[in-house]
């Protein structure tokens, strides 16, 4: 589908992110990840904005399913020798720690609400409609 629409003329490439264009009703719609929601929603306040109310629908998926990009940080470890694999574990640890993640979640409030603990037991880990977060 996402194909036959380029194809047709019917989507367009933007230089930078499309918020602008959706804020403004050049778009229709936009594809994104969580990680764009800040942005969009500061699109929505520039001046030449278009007062609308928008929402995010999931992405279609396989076999008539649905999923969203959920964006969340990445912490990755290198492939290098036994004592710096282990320092870096070590602090891979102490990094995704509830009580760290819950200082990381709230010094960064250019990546909320996109930025998710990785861990449900932090104080700040959201929930889902079943109460719980994963």
């Amino acid at each position: 589908m996402w194909k036959d629409l380029w194809d047709s003329g019917c989507a367009f490439a933007t230089e930078s992110y499309p918020n602008p264009e959706f804020a403004t009703r050049k778009a229709l719609f936009t594809m994104s990840s969580t990680a764009g929601l800040p942005y969009q929603i500061s699109a929505f306040d520039a001046e030449d904005a278009i007062k609308d109310e928008w929402t995010i629908i999931p992405f279609m998926g396989k076999d008539g399913g649905s999923s969203v990009d959920l964006f969340g940080q990445y912490v990755a470890m290198a492939n290098t020798n036994p004592e710096r694999m282990m320092a870096t574990w070590l602090f891979m640890k102490y990094l995704t720690s509830p009580e760290v993640q819950a200082k990381w979640i709230e010094a960064a409030p250019t990546i909320r609400p996109a930025a998710t603990p990785c861990r449900s037991s932090s104080p700040t880990a959201p929930t889902t409609r079943s109460g719980r977060w994963g």
